[in-house]
């Protein structure tokens, strides 16, 4: 991620909304993979990129946070990340459960629509950034 930074003119946030949305065509591909099983390496080439909304979130934090407090803020994005797949799955199986005899794939359509609230955020920071109303990364 250093490199593009570094030698391309692009900052955190853009590297952020490319890898939310690859991670998003990638599950709108698996909502239609039932018309053709090509959909389905079409979604998985589109979703390449989904590694670095994690990078990119830690990049910028790294960034933001005061050096003595990192330990703690990594500790507590770290229980995050391990937390959420946990409630994500929950809520995913209801949904499907819920959604089985209609159109189980329909998951996948509510996982882009969670998706958008980090696509917000790295844009919303974008903008900030952008509009240099915030001194940051």
């Amino acid at each position: 991620m250093t490199l593009l930074i570094r030698f391309f003119p692009i900052t955190d946030y853009s590297i952020g909304v490319m890898g939310v949305v690859s991670t998003m065509v990638k599950y709108i591909a698996y909502a239609f993979a039932h018309y053709g099983v090509y959909i389905y390496y079409i979604g998985n080439a589109c979703g390449v990129l989904n590694g670095l909304v994690p990078l990119t979130i830690r990049s910028v934090i790294s960034k933001i946070a005061e050096k003595d407090e990192l330990g703690r803020v990594f500790s507590f994005l770290a229980t995050c990340e391990s937390i959420v797949p946990m409630l994500g799955t929950v809520m995913i199986t209801k949904v499907f459960n819920a959604t089985l005899n209609v159109y189980p794939n329909v998951t996948y359509l509510m996982v882009v629509g969670l998706l958008t609230l980090p696509l917000g955020t790295f844009l919303w920071a974008f903008y900030l950034h952008e509009t240099n109303a915030v001194y940051g990364p």
